[in-house]
């Protein structure tokens, strides 16, 4: 045990015992074992590719709490990421489970990474990822970000729910070999009650070539994009999910991109205010309308529209009933 775990009602601020890398100090700690707990502890200033890695086939079941990385102020930015996880397991009952909660990053190359070479995704969870604030200031509001949030790539699936993302910077990546991932409950891009929100420069989301994402129940606003489909996603849900909103939290270009995105069903979500459209279509290779199911959205008040999808050659519907047919609306 580093530290002590310190009960609160929201991520650590300060805790008062720092843990420094002034002077070139590349690494703070790097764990290779099971088990351990790192908690009520700030790391700042340190110039190497992590503050904490935890890698190896036994380093699992570890806790990351109540601490802080970075600071809010200039002097404590951490050049590299804060928390690098680099497991290895070397079977399919040795399933990565590290926690990462109740922390805060600041003015970090990156706040967590996810990065393995090993088991498919299939048979590893990552990490879970809860209850964090990313990039935000002390009271939870727009802060000073990081350089990204949350990168995954050939991670397993990763847990990443009731956390709090301002930016600017860059949001959460999924990438290959994070399938089955779930983004839920999360709050992505802050504003402060009037005319200040801050978002991200890029995507808030995007995922990219991992399959079997879940993202659900989350608030997304005032990025560039919303949500980004790139190629290669596929089986992708998106339900229940406000994307962008009133003034100031519609997003700069389109709500939701699609790139060539497969077997994706977006349903049940609330997508207005963005100055794009409300779902769009990358350029590139046309999606098969039979992979993808778009509905029961409320999508309005987006400067484009609402959909801008391709043109695909489809039969006009065949009216079949014995009464008379009335249709409303636009």
């Amino acid at each position: 045990v580093i530290g002590v775990d310190v009960a609160s009602g929201g991520p650590a601020v300060s805790n008062g015992i720092t843990i420094s890398g002034i002077h070139g100090v590349a690494r703070a700690i790097r764990v290779r074992s099971s088990g351990n707990v790192i908690g009520g502890l700030d790391f700042a200033q340190f110039s190497g590719e992590e503050v904490i890695l935890i890698e190896g086939n036994q380093a699992n079941h570890n806790l990351i709490t109540n601490c802080v990385f970075g600071s809010d102020n200039t002097s404590g930015v951490n050049a590299g990421i804060a928390v690098r996880i680099a497991t290895n397991p070397k079977s399919t009952n040795n399933r990565s489970t590290n926690v990462i909660r109740l922390s805060r990053y600041l003015r970090n190359g990156v706040g967590v990474s996810i990065e393995v070479d090993g088991l498919g995704s299939a048979d590893r969870i990552g990490a879970f990822i809860h209850d964090n604030w990313f990039g935000t200031s002390p009271q939870g509001g727009p802060g000073p970000g990081n350089g990204a949030a949350i990168q995954a790539t050939a991670g397993g699936r990763i847990y990443i729910s009731s956390n709090r993302f301002s930016g600017p910077g860059e949001g959460i990546t999924l990438g290959p070999g994070s399938d089955g991932s779930v983004v839920s409950d999360n709050h992505l891009g802050l504003g402060d009650g009037s005319t200040v929100c801050s978002g991200f420069d890029g995507s808030a989301i995007r995922i990219d070539g991992a399959s079997a994402v879940q993202v659900r129940r989350n608030s997304i606003a005032c990025s560039d994009v919303g949500l980004y489909l790139a190629g290669g996603a596929s089986r992708t849900v998106v339900g229940d999910n406000s994307i962008g909103g009133p003034a100031p939290a519609g997003h700069l270009s389109h709500g939701i991109v699609t790139e060539s995105a497969s077997q994706t069903l977006i349903r049940h979500n609330t997508i207005s205010g963005n100055t794009g459209w409300g779902i769009a279509e990358a350029p590139g290779p046309v999606i098969d309308p039979s992979d993808t199911l778009i509905a029961c959205n409320s999508i309005f008040d987006n400067t484009a529209g609402a959909l801008w999808l391709p043109s695909v050659g489809t039969l006009p519907p065949v009216l079949t009933s014995a009464t008379a047919i009335r249709v409303n609306g636009d």
